[in-house]
């Protein structure tokens, strides 16, 4: 199933190119030798040779049974850590051609920005597919046609609203996971699919990669997806559900933007976001770092920004009260 979906996905032109940079660091670890060739334009680019040195790596990972970080990031190599490789020749465990293209599709279909690449994993994949070639014109927009860094912050800001914000900050991880789920809700809404029907349900989920220079690769799993999406971005006190951005400009209004402070108070939006993801609740010990550092700042800043809706998002995740 996952072969077919991959190369189904990666037929269209601008998908595969969009991915190259993901690929390019996926594949990082091939310094010399065919593999290489994936982290080359002009071989990528090639229908052929993509389609041949993709199924010559699947091939040899079956045969030679063993796991690279070119299939999952976070894999060391035998020289890295030679007690945690994963050597799996000795066992029983024989790795699926299938298990091998789920992860190439899921790492390499994502929306990157800089070093994060960010993906949405669909309990109907197949539909998800569809559902994502239906919306090419708004994926080419606001992320396909920004090749280098992969995000178009200032149209995705707009698109989502957000006009009257400074900036949106895509530099921290939970942060640019935060943003990229309002967008996939908002589109969501209007091309009038429900969550259900594309698979964002409670078996759904999401992941961010982080590859990191000179140090480990990081994945981060968040699930259940579909209940963040539900209680932060849609308005459930009307009849018809619509996209709100309440809860955006309420995570936004808790940014510190003096420049001394700016670094620090990121961090600390992360971890929030990071807990409100991950557990549905509001870490009340951050939330106050958070208020301590606007706090201490004050003295320096000519206009002061109010926060916005933190009550409302208090009380909706009130649980760790």
């Amino acid at each position: 199933m996952w072969k077919q979906i991959f190369y189904s996905y990666f037929e269209d032109e601008e998908f595969k190119n969009y991915s190259f940079k993901i690929f390019q660091k996926l594949f990082s670890q091939f310094k010399s030798g065919k593999f290489k060739e994936l982290t080359i334009e002009e071989s990528f680019k090639d229908k052929n040779k993509f389609k041949e040195l993709i199924n010559q790596f699947v091939k040899e990972k079956i045969e030679k049974k063993e796991f690279s970080s070119s299939i999952i990031p976070t894999i060391l190599k035998d020289s890295v850590a030679k007690n945690f490789y994963l050597d799996l020749r000795s066992s029983q465990y024989t790795m699926k051609e299938d298990e091998i293209y789920f992860w190439l599709f899921h790492i390499t279909s994502g929306i990157f920005y800089k070093n994060y690449v960010f993906n949405i994993h669909s309990s109907k994949p197949e539909k998800w597919v569809l559902f994502l070639k239906k919306i090419k014109d708004r994926l080419s927009l606001y992320f396909l046609t920004s090749k280098e860094n992969g995000v178009n912050k200032d149209m995705l800001k707009d698109y989502l609203g957000l006009k009257n914000l400074k900036i949106i900050f895509l530099e921290k991880g939970n942060l640019m996971i935060f943003y990229l789920l309002a967008f996939y809700a908002k589109i969501f809404l209007e091309k009038k699919e429900t969550l259900e029907e594309l698979g964002i349900d409670d078996s759904s989920f999401c992941t961010l990669v982080e590859f990191s220079q000179g140090s480990k690769n990081k994945i981060y799993f968040y699930t259940k997806i579909n209940k963040f999406i539900e209680e932060i971005f849609y308005n459930k006190e009307t009849s018809n559900k619509n996209f709100s951005v309440d809860f955006i400009i309420a995570i936004s209004s808790l940014i510190n933007y003096d420049k001394n402070y700016k670094d620090l108070s990121l961090k600390f939006i992360d971890d929030l976001l990071y807990y409100l993801l991950k557990y549905r609740r509001i870490n009340g010990e951050i939330l106050y770092k958070i208020i301590d550092l606007r706090i201490s700042s004050l003295r320096n800043q000519k206009k002061i920004t109010p926060f916005y809706k933190i009550d409302e998002l208090i009380t909706r995740f009130n649980k760790s009260f």
